[in-house]
């Protein structure tokens, strides 16, 4: 081999060498860039179901907090229902007692009178006139709106609105069944201007 081939046989392979080194590197270069690419779309696709997974779990959480929100919302209602409804029970029980109280007053007063065979003093009518103020506080009002009475006409509207029956009536104000009811009767044509039975007069009077 001549020094001219043996040159150019080492140039050749020189070139060669460069190549495969150029080669090499565009490999490796290509090789990084898909690494990178597939690294950054795995990174993309892994922040987008991050992202997604966050999203979801916000929306979960607001839909929950909007339950929870609804939930105490209904137990507030539902607390103040109970407690407006226990104010009430509260309220009528109290009313009751003291409508009982008075009642059972008044009761215990002249059924204390009665056994002892003794009269009703003015003193007791006042008390008992007190009494009803307590227990039934429009009650005389009411009745001097419609028809001004005397005390003896007042002290039957009384027994009636007690619910006294008629027999009892007539003990306790000392005139007969008879004259109990003919004063009822009167009563009714006294307050309506017009004839009633004694009844009405009692349905009347237990309204107010």
């Amino acid at each position: 081999m001549s020094v001219s081939e043996s040159v150019a046989t080492a140039h050749s392979l020189y070139n060669y060498n460069l190549k495969e080194r150029e080669i090499a590197r565009l490999n490796k270069d290509v090789n990084e860039r898909t690494i990178f690419v597939v690294v950054s779309v795995f990174i993309v696709i892994l922040l987008v179901l991050i992202l997604f997974y966050i999203t979801e779990r916000n929306k979960q959480r607001c839909m929950r907090l909007e339950l929870l929100n609804e939930h105490l919302k209904a137990l507030c209602e539902s607390l103040e229902k109970r407690k407006d409804n226990n104010e009430k029970i509260v309220n009528t029980e109290t009313l009751c007692h003291s409508e009982n109280s008075g009642k059972l007053y008044i009761y215990n007063l002249i059924h204390g009178r009665i056994n002892n065979n003794k009269s009703l003093s003015l003193n007791d009518w006042k008390l008992i006139d007190k009494s009803m103020d307590t227990v039934y506080p429009t009650f005389k009002e009411r009745l001097y709106s419609y028809c001004k009475v005397v005390d003896r006409e007042y002290r039957i509207c009384i027994l009636l609105k007690l619910e006294f029956s008629l027999s009892d009536i007539a003990t306790i104000m000392g005139r007969s069944n008879a004259t109990i009811t003919l004063i009822r009767s009167s009563l009714y044509q006294k307050f309506f201007h017009k004839k009633g039975k004694a009844k009405d007069f009692d349905t009347f009077v237990r309204s107010l």
